[in-house]
């Protein structure tokens, strides 16, 4: 009944909703999410999970899109407005039942755009740039080993396309 009459009332906005996510996101081998211990390890992540939320929640990420694109974008089944107002903050999945596998951030509107869209992204009314790091897993190896990492780090003699190490 109270959520109700909070419904009708005249200054309801978008803003006043959010989805709802654990924090930390920890799933099986078979991707069915599963329970875990609080240990100190996983209060730690879901802090620093929060912290990260807050900055993003004291900010605000926006499209620089006229309302003509929005509307085209929604005839074409992609309902921005939606996700702007309510999908802002992140979660963490892992994987295989361990927290030594994932760990990836999941979430925020901007990670389901189209990807020409993301040029468009603003923060705070101000431009952003993404960034584009070639070879960038081979070379992170190279350096760990303390190792000059060669111009074409995916030619390592085998007559593979680069695409097949890539994703392989």
């Amino acid at each position: 009944e109270g959520f109700i009459s909070y419904l009708l009332q005249d200054d309801i906005s978008p803003l006043d909703f959010h989805y709802a996510q654990p924090l930390i996101v920890l799933k099986n081998s078979e991707k069915k999410i599963i329970s875990y211990e609080q240990t100190d390890f996983t209060h730690d992540m879901k802090e620093r999970t929060r912290l990260i939320n807050r900055v993003l929640m004291n900010n605000w990420a926006d499209l620089d899109l006229p309302h003509s694109q929005f509307t085209a974008l929604k005839n074409q089944g992609i309902h921005l407005e939606e996700i702007l107002y309510s999908r802002r903050t992140v979660y963490r999945v892992f994987n295989n039942s361990t927290f030594d596998e994932g760990g990836r951030f999941y979430g925020p509107w901007w990670q389901s755009i189209p990807s020409e869209l993301r040029a468009r992204i603003t923060i705070n009314g101000k431009e952003t740039v993404e960034l584009d790091y070639s070879s960038i897993h081979p070379r992170i190896l190279y350096a760990r080993q303390g190792i000059d990492c060669p111009e074409h780090p995916y030619d390592i003699g085998l007559v593979v396309s680069r695409s097949w190490w890539k994703f392989a």
